[in-house]
């Protein structure tokens, strides 16, 4: 059985551990928050490539001519007619 005396010791063990702990999920919460970033700055760049190419389908459109759909937008296949 532990004795009182062993207590402070063990104490200062788990408060060690516990800083240990705080600093190794502080540096993974950072390495996540950088991710995150990284993907939300790719969705703006897709996001602004899909804008400019509704502008310039809403450019066709309103100039008479329908606009020519790209492959990927066909899901890669050719329309039939």
């Amino acid at each position: 059985m532990e004795t009182l005396a062993d207590v402070p010791q063990r104490l200062d063990r788990i408060e060690s551990q516990f800083l240990q702990l705080r600093e190794e999920v502080r540096t993974e919460f950072s390495a996540v928050r950088a991710e995150i970033r990284a993907g939300d700055e790719e969705t703006r760049v897709q996001m602004r490539a899909l804008h400019e190419d509704v502008i310039s389908r809403l450019t066709l459109i309103q100039e008479g001519q329908a606009p020519r759909r790209s492959r990927a937008a066909t899901g890669g296949r050719k329309r039939s007619r």
